[in-house]
């Protein structure tokens, strides 16, 4: 006996469909915060490069030497006044020394990063794609359940 397409569609595969259509819609809704995730993780990385590392440790050293000279209110010597800062050319020990700790700190920032990448595809793959999901599959096949032994129950007082 050839079945007919009627009796081949089935709640199941019609529940199917809609599910992965809701799975393609929030993936397409999500783009934006997966990007955002995904930008921060991969900006630690560029961080860790050896050239942004020297940058950003002469950096913090420029402004702490300023910060320093500021502090204890030292007037305007004539190396400054000729345009030559002496907070420009620090020491390549003090470099060196100040480059393991920016290291130290962005290797850090790297680890916190991917740990919030982790968290964030763990939390969003249970609570938007799993979750909603199985919760719908279960409720829909128990109000099936349901109709369907309402309607044997109803059969069987009839008799």
């Amino acid at each position: 006996m050839k079945k007919t397409l009627r009796q081949r569609i089935t709640w199941r595969s019609v529940y199917a469909v809609c599910a992965l259509l809701y799975l393609v819609w929030v993936g397409f809704l999500s783009q934006g915060e997966i990007d955002m995730v995904n930008s921060r993780y991969s900006r630690a990385n560029e961080r860790l490069e050896p050239a942004q590392v020297k940058k950003i440790a002469l950096r913090e050293l420029v402004d702490e030497c300023r910060r320093e000279r500021e502090r204890s209110n030292t007037p305007a010597d004539a190396r400054i006044m000729e345009g030559e800062d002496p907070c420009l050319s620090p020491s390549s020990a003090a470099v060196k020394e100040q480059q393991e700790k920016v290291r130290t700190r962005l290797l850090d920032e790297k680890k916190k990063a991917g740990r919030k990448l982790i968290l964030f595809y763990v939390t969003f793959v249970v609570f938007f794609l799993v979750l909603p999901v199985v919760v719908s599959y279960y409720l829909l096949a128990f109000i099936i359940w349901m109709a369907r032994g309402t309607k044997s129950s109803g059969k069987v007082e009839k008799e």
